[in-house]
């Protein structure tokens, strides 16, 4: 399995890389929504996304809104620093799998994950959120919040 790191901050993509290297047999890193699209274009088989929301050149919005267009069917779970509700409900009404708030506790992140990879977007009806919660419309309920890696 094969999971994608975006986030313009390189400290974060060490420390998450070296986290999900653990479960994932490889673990691709972006530093912003432009690069990530350039790896799932290279044909990189890609079984979830990780990004960061607030990032230069193309933010995670942008990111999720071309995968979208581009057709890839991929879990994506959003990771921001912003609690603003328009911010999370602009998260929920594009799709985000999961949605977690930093900073981010790696246990939860690892369940985020695996909960992420059972989702099988066939009619946005029958998903589950990251700790088993039903979601609506294929949107989740609520946000995921974490704390600090250690």
């Amino acid at each position: 399995m094969s999971v994608l790191l975006v986030d313009d901050e390189r400290e974060v993509l060490l420390l998450f890389s070296m986290l999900l290297k653990r479960k994932f047999a490889t673990c691709h890193v972006a530093t912003n929504g432009e690069e990530a699209l350039e790896i799932l274009k290279s044909g990189a088989q890609i079984d979830c996304v990780i990004t960061d929301i607030s990032m230069p050149r193309m933010d995670g919005f942008e990111l999720k809104i071309n995968m979208d267009r581009l057709g890839y069917n991929i879990p994506v779970i959003g990771v921001t620093g912003h609690s603003e509700p328009e911010v999370i409900q602009r998260m929920k009404d594009l799709g985000f799998s999961h949605i977690m708030l930093k900073p981010v506790d790696k246990g939860e992140l690892m369940k985020v994950i695996d909960a992420s990879l059972q989702i099988v977007p066939s009619d946005n009806t029958s998903l589950s959120g990251a700790l088993g919660e039903p979601i609506s419309d294929g949107h989740p309920e609520g946000t995921h919040p974490g704390r600090r890696l250690s």
